[in-house]
């Protein structure tokens, strides 16, 4: 991707809000970033009572960026104070892997009851090898910053009829979770790079979670309920295998209940009710000491010290069924008094420090709709919105954030003549809203078109993307401010693009279908933090 054009400013405040200072960088920077991802699953019957299920799948992305940029540093009433022209190279590796096993066993003349073993492997490896020049007004440097996550559980299920439409289902689960990082930092020297111990750091973040629960399920003619609660134990153990930083130990535990019930209206409708406690933990990139000083006036780093979030969540349900319609409903509240917010402040050399905290009460309320309409046997229109309003605010840091937001995606798809599949879709994203600011929304548009040959065992793809911006772009724009700072990101990427795509099933394989136990192994408590490349997360 060419031409992803950037624009940073930075603002020291004093104490009664007046600008002190103004750091404006400027430039653009070419980015390549291929990607592979594959999901491999299979089954096999020992018998009409026991399978077993095994699953692998991988996402690997490669991101190369280089950039040049021009800084000009100007006092409050705009007068330079200094200029200086940058060079930024950066190589960004994500891999995401997975391998998982499934065992089930059912019991004659016992509908309803199985039991369940599992187990399941996955690792997140990341690089972050940075090398940054400046043309003499500063030392240039190169960091490379290698983490890990290595996560492996192991889970057992057990479900039974239990009274008249009752069930109940208990199981156990351990999970082991190595979280690690090995970070060198270096500064070119006689032109050589000679590695700086004090930016330097290795770390390991060690979480072993043993949890269990029990659940009991009750259906009626017209309704339904469930209720739940699980108990989990974590046991926590930090250590610094370089760098400065003190090793601490840490266990707790968290009683998480659940409920719901729902009521069927009609044959074609019903309304339903839910309550639970969402646990977050945070991952590598919000833990990871590691400080990137890829700018010299700027630099982030995570926080070792964080906790678990603890989020309350309400939500009311609405379905329809129809041959012709389908709407799903669902109006949410959500509540958490220790969210994990990024914020930041200057330092005594002037350099703005960016990390994270347990620092912010959120309050989320919202609504979601999915509707999608049949109009006939070659058309169906479809959309998937959410809107609602965010409420953040941080005591400790004297911040308040907040304000309404809303994500649409709507599309169309058609079948022409000499079966010819059209699909159009419209993504739009509106204000996205953290602690200190607040992130611009974008919009892009979509279409497809695909034929089928050989009784629909090879295919071929037309496909196109553009961003709704000037030049079939996306335009991304960030606005923060604390008490001692205000920054603002713009960054325009271009987003036109035309591609084609082969596709061809070998055997009569639309006829098979792998087969899954009831019960497998879902790990959703871990925050992931995009970092490394400036674009791959946005």
């Amino acid at each position: 991707m060419d031409g992803i054009d950037i624009m940073n400013s930075m603002k020291n405040l004093d104490a009664s809000g007046n600008i002190v200072s103004d750091l404006t960088m400027t430039g653009s920077q070419d980015q390549l970033a291929p990607g592979i991802y594959s999901d491999i699953s299979a089954s096999y019957e020992i018998d009409s009572l026991r399978l077993v299920t095994a699953t692998f799948g991988n996402m690997d992305f490669n991101t190369v960026e280089n950039g040049n940029f021009n800084s000009v540093m100007t006092s409050g009433d705009g007068s330079t104070l200094f200029s200086y022209d940058s060079k930024i190279n950066t190589a960004y590796r994500f891999g995401n892997y997975h391998a998982g096993l499934d065992y089930q066993r059912s019991f004659a003349g016992i509908e309803g009851r199985a039991f369940t073993a599992s187990y399941l492997l996955s690792t997140r490896p990341t690089v972050n090898d940075n090398y940054s020049y400046y043309n003499g007004f500063e030392t240039d440097r190169h960091s490379y910053d290698k983490q890990n996550m290595v996560e492996q559980t192991a889970q057992l299920d057990y479900t039974t009829p239990w009274g008249e439409g009752g069930s109940f289902s208990t199981g156990a689960k351990f999970i082991s979770r190595a979280n690690t990082s090995n970070s060198e930092y270096f500064l070119l020297s006689g032109g050589d790079w000679a590695r700086n111990d004090a930016g330097s750091v290795q770390f390991s973040h060690l979480n072993s979670i043993v949890a269990g629960y029990g659940e009991y399920t009750l259906s009626r003619e017209k309704w339904s309920a469930k209720a739940g609660l699980r108990y989990e134990h974590t046991f926590q153990q930090v250590k610094y295998l370089s760098g400065a930083g003190t090793d601490f130990d840490l266990d707790y535990g968290n009683f998480v209940p659940s409920a719901s019930v729902q009521y069927n209206l009609t044959q074609m409708s019903n309304i339903g009710l839910s309550y639970n406690l969402r646990i977050h933990r945070p991952g590598i990139g919000y833990l990871n000491p590691y400080v990137n000083r890829s700018d010299i006036y700027s630099i982030e780093y995570g926080n070792v010290n964080l906790q678990t979030e603890k989020s309350h969540n309400i939500g009311l349900i609405w379905n329809y069924y129809s041959p012709v319609v389908m709407v799903n409903l669902t109006g949410r509240y959500a509540f958490c008094n220790n969210e994990i917010e990024q914020y930041s402040f200057f330092d005594g050399d002037g350099v703005l420090n960016t990390t994270y905290d347990n620092i912010a009460t959120k309050h989320d309320y919202g609504v979601s709709a999915f509707i999608n309409l049949n109009l006939g046997d070659k058309t169906r229109i479809y959309t998937n919105m959410s809107g609602g309003y965010v409420d953040l605010y941080s005591e400790a840091r004297n911040l308040h954030g907040g304000g309404w937001e809303f994500d649409a995606y709507t599309g169309l798809q058609h079948t022409l003549p000499w079966d010819l599949r059209l699909s159009v879709n419209y993504m739009y994203n509106s204000k996205d809203y953290q602690l200190d600011g607040y992130m611009d929304g974008f919009s892009a548009l979509m279409l497809g078109l695909t034929k089928s040959f050989f009784e629909d065992k090879f295919s071929v793809s037309l496909s196109g993307a553009t961003g709704l911006n000037k030049g079939g772009s996306i335009a991304v724009a960030r606005h923060t401010r604390g008490a001692d700072y205000i920054t603002d990101m713009n960054v325009k990427v271009p987003l036109a693009r035309v591609g084609i795509s082969l596709s061809y099933r070998f055997g009569n394989s639309q006829n098979v279908k792998v087969k899954k136990t009831n019960r497998s192994i879902t790990n959703d408590d871990v925050m992931q933090k995009s970092s490394g490349a400036t674009n791959t997360g946005i």
